[in-house]
């Protein structure tokens, strides 16, 4: 950038108009006299001329210097009144709508928007469940929480990371039909998968470096994950894509257990995404790059908390 569009240059010149020299110029624009003796040096290199006579102690302006006062002043004014039709934008409400999957913990959204408040109070976030990226085209969302990656044509996404769940069943499931031992075991149960427009459909298995297709003998229910889980409890299947935390507490409790240890489905490639006609909204962009940022540790963490709880109940059910 030319030092010509450095706002704080234009200032630095209306600051050493007072005569004080550049000790008390560097005070009113918040900037060392180093910096500032340099801006004012490029400044003459770019305009051509000479600004400060630097035979005088303190340094004063030049005539040209003098004559460029006005103007130096009518841009430093118009800044101050761009500045503060910024702060009373970011005064206004708005409300963001905000696609979040069902299987992903609120918890560290909401603690998030705790924090997010001291930013942007006047921000407001309306959760809606299951939204998919042509719910952003078709206007039903104005930000989707997605667990895949959607063609980038058209929107502005941000990565958050990776993530996998287990596969899960019942005790009651497996007392009846038998604990599968291996992927192959599975062509002789019924599972229970999640399903939608432009869901990730669960094709295959990964243990490692080790993927095998997923092998079933009925799809005993395809559909959301509420129902889904409702049909896992009830012992009609074993679930391939709920996650650890919408089941943490009945694992605990041991109404359900993790079954193919290590194995499960390919990792969901978390991603935020907005439609790049709101990309121009300033409120919405800061929202969505901090949430991914904080998003992106918040995810790590819960897949080592996952890791960690099955290996201490693996040692101490030994």
């Amino acid at each position: 950038m030319r030092v010509t569009e450095n706002i704080k240059a234009w200032k630095t010149l209306l600051a050493l108009s007072a005569g004080e020299g550049f000790f008390s110029a560097a005070v009113a624009v918040d900037k060392d006299m180093a910096a500032c003796s340099r801006m004012i040096g490029r400044l003459e290199a770019d305009l051509g001329i000479d600004l400060i006579d630097h035979t005088h102690r303190p340094v004063q302006l030049t005539a040209s210097g003098r004559a460029l006062l006005p103007y130096a002043k009518a841009l430093a004014d118009a800044h101050c009144r761009l500045e503060e039709a910024a702060r009373q934008c970011l005064a206004m409400p708005i409300v963001v709508r905000m696609g979040i999957p069902v299987n992903i913990s609120r918890s560290s959204v909401f603690d998030f928007l705790k924090r997010y408040e001291r930013i942007d109070s006047n921000l407001r976030l309306e959760i809606l469940s299951d939204i998919d990226h042509q719910d952003l085209f078709e206007g039903k969302a104005d930000v989707a929480y997605l667990p895949y990656r959607p063609p980038a044509e058209g929107l502005r996404l941000w990565h958050i990371g990776y993530t996998e769940n287990c596969l899960l069943a019942s005790p009651d499931y497996l007392k009846t039909r038998g604990e599968p031992l291996e992927p192959k075991d599975l062509a002789e149960h019924d599972l229970i998968i999640r399903s939608g427009r432009n869901y990730p459909t669960t094709k295959e298995l990964i243990c490692g470096e080790k993927r095998t297709p997923l092998m079933y003998k009925r799809i005993a229910f395809a559909g959301d994950v509420l129902t889904g889980k409702e049909v896992l409890l009830a012992a009609e299947g074993i679930a391939v894509d709920l996650s650890f935390y919408i089941c943490r507490h009945e694992i605990e409790q041991g109404r359900l257990v993790r079954v193919l240890a290590d194995w499960h489905r390919p990792p969901w490639d978390l991603t935020i995404a907005v439609c790049d006609e709101r990309v121009t909204d300033s409120r919405i962009l800061n929202f969505c790059r901090l949430f991914a940022e904080y998003e992106k540790k918040a995810s790590a963490m819960r897949l080592r908390h996952m890791h960690k709880f099955f290996l201490e109940r693996d040692l101490n059910s030994r």
